[in-house]
C-alpha cells in the first residue's frame, strides 16, 4: 500500500508489518531538500509509534540512494546562525528517530551514498548495499562539517584512520571495502539489493517485537548514553559554518565550473 507524505519527493508505502520510506527524486539521484529531510523526519517518527509497524525500510528511488544535499538548497541558504541550527536540528531529527527508536532499520544503498546519507547508513541498523555502489562524505569540499553522528560513528565502524581519511580526504568507500570494515553486513549483485533488504525485513517482522526493540536499544545503549550531546555538538559547529558566506561562494564556483581542482569529483560524474 503506497501513500503519501507533507513532501511527493518522499513516499512511503506499507507492506504488512514493513513500513517503506522512499527517496523519490530519481532526476536528482534524491538530492536533499529541506522540505525532503523534514518529510523523513515524520514519516520516520510516524512509523515508530504505528504498533502495526515492525520493520522501517529506508531506500531512494532510480540509480542512487541518495547524494546528499542539493547543492542549490544548500547555497541558497544563507541565513544566520541560530536559523541555520534550526535547519540542521531537522536532519539531526532523523539520526534520533532512526537510532533511539525501538525499531530496526534498514536502509538499502544503489548507485551512491553521499553525505547526510552516507550518515544515515551508519544510523541505521542492517545495511544492503548493491556491489557497484559507492559513499564518501565530502563536507569539507565546501567549508561545512559532518551531521548524524557520523563524526562518532565513522570511528567507531570504519576505524580512527579511515575516519580521518573519509573526512578529512574525502575518500570514497565502495560497498566490498566497507564490507570488510566490517561497517556493513552484505552486499549483493546489482538489482537485487531491494529484493534481499524485503527479505531481510520480513524476516525481523517475525522476530517478538518487544524482544527486537530490547536487544536493539542495548546493542546502541553506549552510543545512545552520548547521542544527544554529539548531535548538539555536531549541530553547533554545522550551523556555525553553513551560516558563513564563503560556502555560498564555494559552492556557486563550483558550479559555475570554476575551482575543479579543489572541487574534484562530487556532483560531477555520477555514473
Amino acid at each position: 500500500m503506497a501513500s503519501g507524505t507533507s513532501c511527493d519527493e518522499v513516499r512511503v508505502e506499507t507492506a504488512g508489518a514493513v513500513r517503506s520510506i522512499i527517496l523519490n527524486r530519481p532526476q536528482k539521484l534524491n538530492a536533499l531538500t529541506h522540505r525532503m529531510i523534514q518529510a523523513v523526519r515524520d514519516a520516520l517518527a510516524v512509523a515508530q509509534r504505528d504498533s502495526a509497524i515492525r520493520v522501517i525500510v529506508l531506500r531512494g528511488e532510480g540509480r542512487a540512494f541518495c547524494v546528499g544535499d542539493d547543492l542549490d538548497d544548500l547555497s541558497s541558504a544563507a541565513a544566520a546562525p541560530a536559523e541555520q541550527k534550526a535547519l540542521v536540528d531537522v536532519l539531526q531529527d532523523v539520526t534520533r528517530q532512526i537510532m533511539s527508536g525501538g525499531k530496526p532499520v534498514i536502509a538499502v544503498v544503489q548507485g551512491w551514498a553521499v553525505g547526510a546519507a552516507f550518515s544515515w547508513v551508519l544510523n541505521c541498523d542492517h545495511v544492503i548495499y548493491a556491489r557497484s555502489a559507492k559513499s564518501f562524505f565530502p563536507e569539507l569540499k565546501w567549508g561545512v562539517s559532518p551531521t548524524g553522528a557520523a563524526t562518532t560513528l565513522a570511528v567507531q565502524r570504519l576505524g580512527l584512520a579511515q575516519a580521518h581519511a573519509a573526512f578529512q580526504r574525502i575518500k570514497r568507500f565502495s560497498a566490498e571495502e566497507l564490507l570488510s570494515l566490517g561497517s556493513i553486513a552484505q552486499v549483493v549483485d546489482d538489482g537485487h539489493e531491494v529484493g534481499a533488504a524485503m527479505q531481510c525485513a520480513q524476516e525481523l517482522a517475525s522476530r517478538p517485537p518487544e524482544a527486537l526493540s530490547g536487544v536493539k536499544r542495548l546493542t546502541n545503549r553506549l552510543l545512545l548514553e552520548r547521542l544527544d550531546d554529539i548531535l548538539a555538538a555536531e549541530a553547533q559547529l554545522a550551523a556555525a559554518l553553513a551560516s558563513d558566506a564563503g560556502v555560498s561562494s564555494n559552492i556557486d564556483a563550483f558550479q559555475r565550473g570554476q575551482g575543479a581542482a579543489v572541487f574534484d569529483g562530487y556532483g560531477r560524474g555520477f555514473p
